[in-house]
């Protein structure tokens, strides 16, 4: 085995641009190389594929995400369902959570579930939250956005701990205004 990881290592290394970024997980840089080296890969991106089913951004990075707030985490925050996987770079932080209802849910509908249990970090007021929700899902100016599903997202959110019971109200809000915009779309 230890031969065989070698030598998949030696192709890897040979050809420019790839980069070992986990075990099993390689990147290539596009554009392959800049002016002065190789661009850096994305670790939020191969943090998220690491994290498997029912991962998303969390905390400040998931408020960042959805324009709730302008401030810039430092390091990149996922939550992970159970346990974590080792992060494939020192700016990745992962937070653990328990609610296994969350293995339904894909990384936008984690996200929004996560931003909304931070609401309180958040530099603006909750109309215009879901205005920016609103806006990001109907005209695609969130790309990284999969579609949210509004009765996946009120089932998760049944058992999610006790500091998100007083944002349940608030998620329950998104959610219709969420079935409001699919009938539109």
């Amino acid at each position: 085995m230890p031969l065989r990881r070698a030598a998949i290592s030696a192709v890897v290394f040979s050809l420019r641009g790839v980069q070992r970024i986990a075990k099993g997980l390689y990147w290539r840089g596009w554009p392959e190389k800049h002016e002065f080296a190789y661009m850096s890969p994305n670790y939020t991106i191969a943090a998220m594929l690491l994290a498997g089913p029912g991962a998303g951004l969390a905390d400040a990075d998931a408020l960042h995400a959805l324009r709730w707030t302008t401030q810039v985490p430092c390091k990149a925050l996922i939550s992970t369902l159970g346990a974590s996987p080792k992060p494939p770079h020192p700016t990745v932080v992962y937070r653990p959570r328990r609610n296994h209802r969350r293995a339904e849910l894909n990384w936008t509908e984690v996200t929004v579930l996560e931003a909304v249990s931070v609401f309180w970090m958040s530099e603006e007021p909750w109309h215009e939250c879901l205005d920016k929700i609103r806006s990001g899902v109907s005209t695609r100016r969130m790309p990284w956005c999969a579609p949210i599903r509004p009765d996946k997202l009120r089932w998760a959110a049944e058992t999610e701990n006790e500091a998100t019971v007083d944002a349940l109200h608030l998620l329950q809000e998104v959610s219709s205004e969420i079935d409001k915009m699919s009938a539109v779309v």
